[in-house]
């Protein structure tokens, strides 16, 4: 009997433990990985997708701000600042994670501000990501 009371005891530990443990886990995305956005009972879907990318871009190291706003169904993801991107690889992988983000019946488009003068270029155009040109003009 106290056997089969230690291991429910244990078993309700790691579950315990484990419903309530957030895991971090730094990857690249491959352009074609879908990640589904799901929203707080606070939040809006463009409000939800700001938070998934400031939350990746933390995970592999940039630190950002994220804001959006959203016109019709589209929400406009926008990053600031340039300046705290180390590589190319970086932006690129911030990039192919907006593209992967399944927002529903929401369309995504993404500017990144910081460059001179404060103006702010389009990260995503036609549904590519264009860090390669971004990353020259910084």
């Amino acid at each position: 009997m106290t056997k089969s009371k230690i291991t429910i005891a244990l078993l309700a530990l790691f579950a315990f433990s484990s419903a309530n443990a957030e895991y971090v886990v730094k990857m690249q995305l491959a352009k074609n990985d879908i990640i589904f956005v799901e929203t707080r009972s606070n939040e809006n879907m463009c409000q939800a997708t700001a938070r998934y990318v400031e939350n990746y871009a933390k995970n592999i190291g940039v630190n950002i701000t994220v804001n959006t706003g959203y016109s019709g169904n589209n929400c406009n993801v926008d990053i600031y600042n340039i300046g705290n991107f180390s590589t190319q690889s970086q932006l690129q992988n911030v990039g192919n994670y907006i593209l992967n983000l399944n927002t529903g019946d929401y369309t995504r488009s993404s500017v990144v501000y910081g460059f001179h003068g404060g103006f702010g270029h389009s990260l995503i155009w036609n549904g590519n990501v264009n860090a390669a040109s971004l990353w020259s003009q910084r």
